[in-house]
This record gives structure tokens, C-alpha cells and sequence, in this order.
């Protein structure tokens, strides 16, 4: 069974709808999503590992620099220089972690969506709702609201394993 979203209506489509022939196209295209989805997540972390790396590595002694200008606060410095290092540094991995999935989920829904940033004419209550439901599924912190999420930005019903998966193979190029 696929699941589709059409401006912010889910509609479902079973194997019964669906032709030998869409079925053998479907199957290809969606190996080809996923060659896709994999691709994208790959080329975002190791550009991500890289540039977070060498931006920090280029600022330790900048006063100006991302570390340093989030090092400064006072309950943090109480605690010790190498605490109050390595909390500013975990702050400044998660905002630049948060700034790199939001763009890279852009870019996986590019594949079966128009996307655009901005908002032109009327939004209507159950679009409002929808967005608002899928905003909340990205607040909370039950694991299937998490695949839900990820698998309506994949347009795939296994979009969250395969981003999942994808990022767990590059996960040693984050820590070191």
C-alpha cells in the first residue's frame, strides 16, 4: 500500500489500484527514491561533518567564533573552562544539526513535492491543521510520531528507516 499526500490530504492507493505495469514502474521508482533518499542523506552529513569540523577548528582562538561567542554563560562558567568548552560545543552542534536535517528534509521532499518557502493566498483550516499536526509529530518524542514525520517528507512508507539507516552508516563521520 502506498500512501500519498496531495496538498494536505492523504489519500491511499492499494496493490488492487494499481496495474502489473504502474506496479513494475512503481517498484522502480521507488528503488529509485530510496538510491535518492540515501544519496541525499550521505552528501548532507558528510558535507555537514566537514564543514562543522573545519569551522570550529578554524575558531578556537577567534574570540568572534562560534564556540567562543556561546562559552559565556555565567552557570556554565561556574561549572569549569572544560565543561563550560564542551557545553558550548554541544550547543552549537545541535543548533547547526537542527539548521543541516531541516535542510536536508527540504531536499528529500523536493523529490515527489513542489517546494517552495514562502506562502501565496488562502491557507485553508484542515491545510493549517495538517501542518500543525505534522509539527507537533516533530515536537513529540513518541518514536512513531518521529516515522511519520519521515516517512510523509520521503512521500514513503519506510522514509524514516531509510534515513534512519542512512544516517547510521555515516555516524562515525559526526563523531570524529
Amino acid at each position: 500500500m502506498l500512501a500519498c499526500l496531495n496538498q494536505a490530504h492523504m489519500f491511499q492507493v492499494t496493490s488492487k489500484d494499481i496495474s502489473p505495469i504502474q506496479a513494475s514502474s512503481t517498484v522502480k521508482d521507488t528503488v529509485n527514491k530510496e538510491k535518492a533518499i540515501r544519496a541525499i542523506v550521505s552528501s548532507f552529513v558528510e558535507a555537514y561533518a566537514s564543514a562543522f569540523s573545519d569551522r570550529h577548528l578554524s575558531e578556537v582562538d577567534d574570540e568572534d567564533g562560534t564556540i567562543n561567542m556561546k562559552i559565556h554563560n555565567v552557570f556554565i562558567a561556574a561549572l569549569g573552562p572544560e565543561i563550560q568548552y564542551y557545553s558550548a560545543l554541544a550547543r552549537s552542534l545541535d543548533s547547526s544539526l537542527g539548521n543541516m536535517l531541516e535542510k536536508m528534509a527540504i531536499k528529500i521532499a523536493t523529490l515527489n513535492y513542489e517546494v517552495t518557502q514562502e506562502v501565496e493566498g488562502p491557507i485553508y483550516q484542515e491545510q493549517t491543521d495538517y501542518i500543525a499536526e505534522l509539527l507537533e509529530c516533530y515536537k513529540n518524542t513518541k518514536g512513531a510520531n518521529h516515522k511519520k514525520l519521515w516517512n510523509n517528507i520521503c512521500d514513503d512508507s519506510h522514509g524514516y528507516d531509510i534515513v534512519k539507516d542512512e544516517l547510521s552508516k555515516h555516524m562515525p563521520i559526526l563523531l570524529y
